[in-house]
């Protein structure tokens, strides 16, 4: 693994996030970069409670460089041995981190995902799913009061894409660290069980790993309702996902397992996107 990149807002309830990013770096032995983004709000409310002073503005900055740094520091006496740097842009949020990502060639984004109540609140908002929907590399999000340190059991949530085999590798490699348990799910009507197991074969043709196992998940309800619940049942650490781009109306108006999940969910999501594997593969 490359860089690792954790975008922090300085917020106590986004502070798990940065601890995942740094246990996998120090697992991993890759580099971390903290990040915060300074956006046109922050540089709007600091000028206005200084009566446009623009010392002000760059005092703010200051201040949350050297909370940057502070971080880094009590990381790099937590973990001996990891390399942790910060840096603080400004710009808007999303497109910042995402430039930075690219920039700095990272491997994974890990960011927290702040709790929201409608699409539309998310939609508005700078919510994860707006870096994960254009994102170089992989995005892990980790929402409030989550933990993952040593994930003992994933799930990756199978939607019967050929890619399946490719994104699996490529996530055990992530997870060779914690010699992690990763449960394969599919959810589905009673017509696509032979298919589902055709789909298994494949898997098992590419992927050899003793601690792998399949289910196929009737559907009662819809898709993340059936994930969720089958993370819930089986006190699962993770959830992964593999996803595609869509355009703007595609992504307004289609349903998305990944949307969903990932606005709602209460432990760690790990997205990639099969543009992430198609890249990885020509590199």
């Amino acid at each position: 693994m490359e860089k690792i990149l954790c975008p922090v807002d300085l917020q106590p309830d986004t502070l798990n996030a940065l601890e995942a990013a740094a246990h996998l770096a120090n697992s991993h032995r890759a580099p971390l970069i903290l990040m915060h983004v300074f956006t046109q709000d922050a540089y709007d409310r600091a000028l206005s409670e200084a009566d446009g002073d623009m010392a002000r503005v760059e005092q703010v900055q200051a201040q949350r460089q050297q909370a940057l740094d502070r971080l880094c520091a009590t990381l790099r006496q937590d973990l001996p041995g990891l390399q942790c740097s910060s840096l603080l842009r400004q710009g808007p949020s999303a497109a910042t981190i995402l430039e930075e990502a690219r920039a700095q060639k990272c491997s994974l984004i890990v960011m927290g995902s702040h709790g929201v109540h409608t699409i539309g609140e998310a939609l508005e908002g700078n919510h994860p799913v707006k870096v994960i929907e254009r994102s170089p590399c992989p995005v892990l999000c980790v929402p409030p009061g989550a933990v993952l340190e040593f994930p003992a059991k994933v799930v990756y949530g199978s939607r019967m894409k050929p890619q399946d085999p490719d994104c699996i590798q490529r996530l055990l490699t992530l997870l060779h660290p914690f010699g992690s348990r990763l449960e394969v799910v599919y959810v589905g009507e009673e017509e696509d069980l032979e298919g589902w197991q055709a789909h298994e074969q494949l898997i098992r043709s590419y992927v050899s790993y003793e601690a792998l196992r399949f289910h196929f998940v009737l559907a009662q309800e819809e898709s993340y309702q059936e994930l969720d619940g089958f993370m819930s049942q089986s006190s699962a650490d993770l959830l992964v996902l593999l996803t595609h781009q869509r355009n703007y109306l595609q992504r307004i108006f289609q349903k998305s397992v990944f949307k969903q999940i990932t606005y709602f969910s209460d432990y760690p999501v790990l997205v990639y996107l099969e543009d992430h594997l198609a890249r990885a593969s020509k590199g």
